[in-house]
């Protein structure tokens, strides 16, 4: 739909329209929601649990929205090597394993969990697993220089 308002030889902005409007879409219509559920009286008194859901709510759709705009980048950056099919697949899978987990932490922190000692045991976690993976990253990094 959007894409016929732009200039069709640009593909990457296309694609980045293309899988943005949806949750985009879902991120207007939550926003709407949560300012009509804010302005009625009789949901006053939930208002701190409303904040609360709708903070919840709004971190994920924007980490979708991210992780698909994420998608399109890395795509159209690994589609020019035409031998390494899989391998958009998997980096995106890590991208936005990433991405879905830093929203997880910002929900924590929203809901005053500490989250001090889960990032170190993740970074000792990413320590181990780069060390144990240090060959195949090595080659996975001489793929693309």
């Amino acid at each position: 739909m959007l894409r016929y308002l732009i200039k069709p030889d640009i593909d990457l902005d296309a694609g980045v329209l293309d899988s943005i409007v949806k949750p985009f879409y879902w991120l207007l219509i939550y926003t709407g929601l949560y300012l009509s559920l804010k302005i009625i009286p009789y949901f006053m008194f939930l208002s701190d649990e409303l904040d609360a859901l709708f903070y919840v709510g709004g971190v994920l759709l924007v980490a979708l929205l991210l992780s698909k705009i994420l998608r399109v980048f890395i795509n159209r950056w690994l589609r020019v090597r035409k031998r390494f099919s899989k391998t958009p697949e998997v980096l995106y899978k890590i991208v936005s394993l990433i991405v879905y987990l830093l929203a997880f932490l910002m929900v924590l922190a929203y809901f005053e969990v500490e989250i001090t000692p889960l990032i170190a045991t993740l970074g000792l976690g990413g320590l181990a697993v780069g060390l144990a993976l240090q060959q195949t990253l090595s080659d996975f990094s001489r793929a693309f220089i």
